[in-house]
């Protein structure tokens, strides 16, 4: 059995009160796969820019996520931006 992941890979920069992080791999798919990856196995569906690192898919890779459905398409990647500040 497997399971078909369908979503959103992008690339979040988070700030916190303890620093900031440019590029992180996100993305409701990404994240998604990366826990039913213990459970079954993952073929994820989606489209990310030239621009996304090719690291984040070796990592993907490295999980055994199957990324044969992830299209790598003109343009830039989608991303998010999030600010987490203390006591709020």
């Amino acid at each position: 059995m497997s399971l078909v992941v369908l979503g959103t890979v992008a690339l979040d920069h988070v700030k916190t009160p303890s620093g900031a992080k440019k590029d992180m791999l996100g993305g409701s798919a990404a994240h998604f796969a990366m826990s039913a990856r213990l459970f079954t196995d993952v073929h994820m569906v989606a489209v990310v820019g030239r621009d996304f690192p090719g690291k984040h898919l070796d990592f993907l890779k490295h999980k055994a996520i199957d990324l044969s459905s992830l299209k790598i398409s003109n343009g830039k990647t989608f991303r998010w931006k999030g600010e987490y500040k203390k006591g709020i």
